[in-house]
């Protein structure tokens, strides 16, 4: 997996990924896609050490994230219907 490729899975995924702190992201993705244990290593821990808690954020992410939707689609019903979305989306939080 090329290096953009992996900038792509960790912003879809950025309601799973670890925090890490000794390292910078920019240090950590190019670990990443090195295959480094120092970036790597970390992520396993907190995986494997969150399993319950991580399926349940990944459940609930898909319900709280919202789709981008292009403008040349963004009529008033559209519009509408995305706001009341996000007010929902707020009170289920």
């Amino acid at each position: 997996m090329n290096q953009s490729a992996w900038h792509e899975y960790a912003e879809e995924h950025r309601a799973l990924i670890a925090p890490v702190a000794e390292i910078s992201r920019e240090e950590w993705r190019a670990g990443l896609v090195e295959g480094a244990k120092k970036s790597i290593y970390p992520v396993l821990v907190y995986l494997f050490s969150n399993t319950d808690m991580l399926k349940q954020r990944a459940y609930l992410a898909k319900y709280l994230i919202q789709d981008e939707i292009p403008n040349n689609l963004m009529d008033n019903d559209v519009t509408q219907l995305r706001n009341d979305l996000a007010q929902y989306m707020e009170r289920f939080k």
